[in-house]
């Protein structure tokens, strides 16, 4: 039977990896290091997925021992967090009694683990580090509209930006309902150095208040089976919220957080890397966003020929740097649990060069056809 003992130390705090010489888990086998741990009754020892975890809480140390089943059994990991001068770091240390192939690869898995780990303190880190305070400006535009204007290093994505608006957006619209219509926003994903300045997301958007919001009486489709329903004020909202978060995430490149929103039917018609292509296709032709607004919400309750339920039908048109017509609509579905999934998307766009090679009245005729 062949050992094969490792060890890696991983800071956290730089990021690091380095191998070290003599030195293990402390114990020849890796039954005789599962053996000594069961003895003690100062740890905590349970089993996941197979795995026997003992947890060294004192020590700051978990021991993971491998299932059985393993190809790499019998193997044991060995984790823990230490005080660095640079930062916190975690030193791992590895048995690992099975071929030298199947060792590898499960020590690839945990440093890939680690690393995740890593990462996701490092998040927690900078989340805790004081940052600045947000700046709203508030630009009336008539009685009852308003552009609110944000720079926050807080809010990263527009959908957070937005939730951060609102109670400005109460105060501005006194009492009323509000209402977000078009924004524009720019913000700036740091990739790389770590230590790079995080930059502040800038959100410029418009609100209505009270009837300038919409109708009192939500646009319903006459083909219902029941002429009476209306939608919720908690479902309009929820409707106009999502729409406007489903574009924000596209707009921004966040195309798995836009994809979660996708129903079952339309991910199985849309796989994500066919899903992906195409959006980034558009992001990388329409160019950066200017504006997006919601035109009219159609609602449906149990439609003819569709599956029972209320639906929600969008309609948008938009601006981009390189593209001045863009409309289109989503439909939303509501699901058992009040939340809502998109089961249908058009959009119809026409880009500036090919629009300024049309007439006048050929423009009109494809404003016409695109409902523009």
């Amino acid at each position: 039977m062949r050992v094969v003992p490792v060890l890696v130390a991983l800071a956290i705090l730089p990021s690091a990896v380095s191998a070290q010489e003599g030195r293990g888990v402390g114990y020849p086998t890796v039954a005789a290091a599962l053996e000594a741990l069961r003895a003690r009754g100062d740890v905590s020892i349970s089993v996941q997925g197979g795995w026997t975890i003992v947890d060294d809480r004192a020590a700051g140390t978990i021991w993971s021992f491998t299932p059985s089943s393993h190809p790499a059994h019998p193997a044991v990991v060995k984790r823990t967090v230490v005080s660095r001068e640079d930062g916190i770091g975690l030193e791992m240390t590895a048995l690992c009694q099975a071929s030298k192939a199947a060792c590898d690869k499960l020590i690839a898995e945990f440093k890939e683990l680690n690393e995740r780990m890593s990462q996701s303190i490092r998040d927690k880190t900078k989340s805790a580090q004081k940052l600045p305070d947000s700046e709203i400006q508030v630009q009336r535009l008539s009685d009852d509209s308003f552009r609110l204007v944000l720079k926050s290093f807080r809010s990263r994505s527009v959908d957070a930006g937005q939730e951060e608006l609102l109670p400005k957006a109460k105060e501005a619209c006194a009492g009323k309902s509000v209402a977000y219509g078009k924004y524009e926003f720019e913000t700036l994903e740091v990739i790389s150095p770590a230590t790079a300045e995080r930059k502040p997301l800038l959100l410029k958007q418009d609100i209505s208040c009270g009837d300038a919001v919409s109708p009192r009486s939500p646009t319903v489709s006459t083909g219902n089976r029941d002429p009476l329903w209306r939608p919720t004020t908690a479902q309009v909202q929820i409707v106009e919220r999502q729409t406007y978060g489903y574009f924000a995430a596209k707009d921004a490149g966040k195309y798995q957080e836009a994809y979660s929103l996708l129903s079952p039917s339309q991910k199985q018609t849309l796989p994500y890397e066919r899903w992906t292509a195409l959006a980034e296709k558009f992001n990388s032709e329409a160019g950066r966003v200017r504006n997006r607004k919601i035109k009219k919400v159609t609602w449906y309750k149990d439609p003819p020929r569709a599956e029972l339920g209320v639906y929600a039908a969008a309609d948008f048109s938009s601006q981009f740097a390189n593209v001045d017509i863009h409309c289109g609509y989503v439909v939303w579905h509501e699901q058992a649990n009040g939340s809502f999934l998109l089961v249908r998307e058009e959009q119809n766009s026409i880009n500036k060069d090919v629009q300024q090679k049309l007439k006048p009245e050929e423009l009109e005729k494809v404003r016409s056809q695109f409902g523009c």
